[in-house]
């Protein structure tokens, strides 16, 4: 498979631009705090996407498992926008980088054949595309709360303000992805209890991995909703960080036991 290699190969250096230009939002931004750890972590946690989904990819080609963490890791870069200080891409970067989330939930109910079953799998992968990207667009319309850290540029999507109306759909799509990531967490754990022992043992590294990583996402949404302290929501955030930046390894570790 020359041609496929040759392809995958030219979509990491792909991927290594991306990083490059990740890395020079992060070094250039001015509202950036931790830039060293920016610096280090984002271009490696995206590329260990890429390069892992590709991995992936070449190994079994007929496989759609590859293409989503390889779209993980350039949806990451995509969300790395938010280092801008141009108004415009800061906005942008901020209202897609869910994205990369939404995928990561995918991957986990697709696991590990890339194609998602019928039922709720779909349903719930249907209602984060359509929280994440058409729910939230009023609040930023609007002129809602970005939770912008100090520094970062202005909405540039606002076309009128009205932060009371933005700020109560903010607290419906939150409460909807609470909802989205629990019933991530109840199919996962259905999956396992309907697994064999050697299946189980097989997607362990990824479930167990993958779960932490909802779990947090989830608490997050509703940590905002109910108005808990920004330091626990911090180390809650901090958990789900480190959980997500190992996933693509973990999800690797499955893939190549998983025999289907």
């Amino acid at each position: 498979m020359p041609g496929l290699r040759r392809a995958l190969l030219a979509l990491c250096a792909v991927g290594v631009l991306c990083a490059g230009a990740d890395l020079a939002l992060v070094l250039t931004s001015h509202h950036e705090d931790q830039k060293v750890v920016a610096a280090i972590l984002a271009p490696l946690i995206g590329l260990a996407f890429i390069g892992t989904g590709a991995f992936a990819w070449w190994r079994r080609p007929l496989n759609r498992f590859g293409l989503l963490m390889t779209a993980v890791g350039f949806a990451w870069f995509i969300g790395g926008m938010t280092e801008s200080n141009d108004a415009v891409v800061y906005t942008v970067g901020t209202y897609v980088g869910p994205l990369y989330l939404v995928l990561v939930v995918q991957m986990l109910l697709s696991f590990p054949t890339g194609r998602l079953d019928a039922g709720p799998p779909r349903w719930i992968v249907t209602s984060a595309y359509v929280t994440a990207f058409v729910l939230t667009l009023p609040v930023y319309l609007l002129d809602g709360d970005m939770h912008a850290p100090d520094g970062a540029p202005d909405n540039a999507f606002a076309v009128l303000h009205a932060p009371g109306v933005a700020d109560a759909i903010d607290v419906i799509t939150s409460l909807i992805g609470f909802g989205v990531a629990a019933a991530t967490v109840a199919v996962l754990v259905g999956r396992r209890r309907a697994a064999t022992p050697p299946q189980r043992r097989a997607q362990a590294p990824m479930l167990w991995t993958g779960i932490t990583v909802i779990v947090c996402l989830g608490l997050v949404f509703a940590g905002d909703t109910v108005g808990v302290p920004d330091d626990i929501i911090g180390l809650v955030s901090f958990v789900g960080f480190v959980a997500f930046a190992i996933l693509p390894f973990a999800f690797v570790t499955g893939l190549v036991r998983t025999r289907y």
